[in-house]
């Protein structure tokens, strides 16, 4: 370092004692801040309870922080079967929300089973949802008495009021020729 670079440093003092110990003083000021400096610029991990004052580097406080804000993808739900991967997302929030899209999205399209009681957000898998929908929907086969003799096979009906309504135009039909 040059005379005029230790004046500098010092403040422009002319005298080598003073330049000397102004270059030290100077130089332990700088490494002091330079060493401490990092915690002041050191991104805020207080939401995952760390603090740069409790590390001792820099560098630990930020494996640690980083550590700290990746192990979510350790614990997420697994979306193998939906093709997500957490490293592929940079937060939780995001992750979450594409996990839930892709789980239950079929909610948004399946059919309405409002009329039979069955309502999509009570079911986890769109397979569940549809077999309490069909149950639902042929509830009645169990209980319809055989209407072969009407020429009525439960087979051919979808809904509980297509059979009702032929069961009925069959018996209005029968009662007409007994007449």
């Amino acid at each position: 370092m040059a005379k005029k670079d230790i004046l500098d440093l010092n403040g422009g003092s002319a005298s080598p004692e003073e330049d000397i110990a102004g270059f030290g003083l100077a130089v332990g000021i700088s490494d002091i801040h330079s060493e401490s400096d990092w915690r002041e610029r050191a991104e805020d991990g207080s939401e995952y309870g760390l603090f740069p004052e409790n590390f001792d580097s820099e560098e630990e406080y930020t494996d640690a922080l980083e550590d700290a804000k990746n192990d979510w993808r350790e614990r997420a739900d697994d979306g193998f079967e939906y093709g997500l991967d957490p490293a592929d997302f940079d937060s939780e929030e995001e992750y979450n929300e594409a996990y839930t899209k892709a789980k239950y999205g079929w909610r948004e399209t399946c059919s309405d089973g409002g009329e039979f009681g069955i309502f999509p957000d009570d079911y986890e898998t769109e397979d569940d949802y549809n077999e309490a929908l069909f149950n639902a929907k042929n509830k009645y086969r169990k209980y319809a008495e055989d209407a072969s003799d009407l020429g009525a096979d439960l087979e051919d009906y979808d809904t509980e009021e297509q059979f009702q309504e032929d069961i009925e135009e069959s018996l209005k039909e029968t009662d007409t020729y007994d007449e």
